[in-house]
């Protein structure tokens, strides 16, 4: 199959600030096990939620579920949908141009209401159908790092905690008072890293015990939207290459100097629906790769293609990769495993 270059500007969701490349380090809010855990930070920074009430403003911190676009400071009124678990949540008010508001208790105080916590997307196309920019919720009590990944064009945001100051403004927007919010992200983006040594606790940016940084590569250098598995592959000609799955296809990466990951371009996804999740698996040289975007089915690629080619320079000149086989399976899938001993893929 051959392969074409282009330019490629896409928006970058916000499911991660960078992508770690054999980075071998220890990082303070443990291992990113899935999409949207990734923006613990200080204090009164990261992703979160500026809400005015009156004349004081006050930050909430928030994780941002995965697959919903990059917050940009929308900055609208609050309006209140219940538990917002269906679109009837969102007759009873205008929506239009707001910043929809959920309390995720009211699913479970409102028992003719009911809403099982695995429909969040619903709740978020439900706010996005009635010409909400922006989806926030307030949890029960805390919110949910682990950000199942759904496919939206307004950002959605949970609070991390259930504050008595986020019980005063959910109580105020549910009585009409005019509240103010705005979606940001206060965190400064992580740029490219090379070796970096543990010195004082810290290796750069991370916590770190004893281990060095090797390198970082920025998230906006592969235009990651999203990022939800990482595999590898080490060529029999010596070379090893990190494969990385993402919203908008798979990303490859040779690896063979550690301290300086060369990216060489990617792989489109070509799911009609994009979610973040993907899973990648290696057997005889080829990738084996499974999405729950819609339609995606199996695709598989012939790694050995990676040897000749060149790295792309800032992401810009990435190479577009074709596919070398295409498996429509039923639909999509989660996951996938081969067993080696007998070349079979499940």
């Amino acid at each position: 199959m051959g392969k074409t270059t282009r330019i490629r500007w896409r928006s970058i969701a916000t499911t991660m600030a960078m992508a770690m490349l054999l980075a071998l380090l220890v990082p303070t809010t443990g291992a990113f096990a899935h999409p949207g855990e990734h923006n613990e930070s200080a204090e009164g920074e990261g992703i979160g939620v500026d809400v005015t009430m009156g004349d004081v403003t006050t930050f909430f911190p928030a994780f941002q579920w995965a697959g919903t676009p990059a917050v940009d400071d929308e900055t609208a009124e609050f309006v209140y949908a219940g538990s917002g678990c269906s679109p009837a949540n969102y007759l009873a008010d205008d929506f239009e141009g707001k910043i929809a508001l959920v309390d995720d208790k009211a699913r479970t105080e409102n028992p003719s209401d009911p809403c099982p916590i695995s429909l969040f997307f619903q709740k978020v196309q439900s706010a996005e159908k009635a010409g909400a920019i922006g989806f926030v919720q307030v949890p029960i009590e805390k919110g949910r790092s682990n950000a199942t990944a759904i496919v939206a064009d307004i950002p959605a945001l949970e609070l991390k905690e259930r504050t008595t100051e986020a019980e005063a403004f959910l109580a105020a927007v549910k009585a009409g008072e005019p509240v103010t919010a705005t979606l940001t992200d206060k965190a400064e983006p992580i740029p490219s890293m090379g070796p970096t040594p543990c010195s004082g606790g810290t290796a750069g940016p991370f916590a770190c015990d004893g281990v060095d940084l090797l390198s970082l590569t920025a998230a906006d250098t592969f235009d990651s939207a999203g990022i939800s598995d990482l595999w590898g592959w080490t060529d029999p000609d010596g070379g090893e290459y990190v494969i990385i799955g993402k919203t908008n296809g798979v990303a490859f990466f040779r690896v063979t100097d550690p301290t300086a990951p060369e990216y060489l371009g990617e792989l489109d996804n070509p799911g009609l629906i994009h979610a973040v999740w993907h899973d990648i698996k290696v057997f005889n040289n080829h990738a084996f790769i499974v999405s729950e975007s819609e339609n995606h089915g199996m695709t598989v690629f012939d790694l050995t293609r990676l040897r000749d080619a060149e790295r792309s320079a800032d992401g810009e000149d990435a190479t577009e990769w074709d596919a070398d086989a295409s498996y429509p399976l039923t639909s999509a899938a989660h996951n996938l495993e081969i067993n080696e001993e007998i070349g079979m893929a499940y």
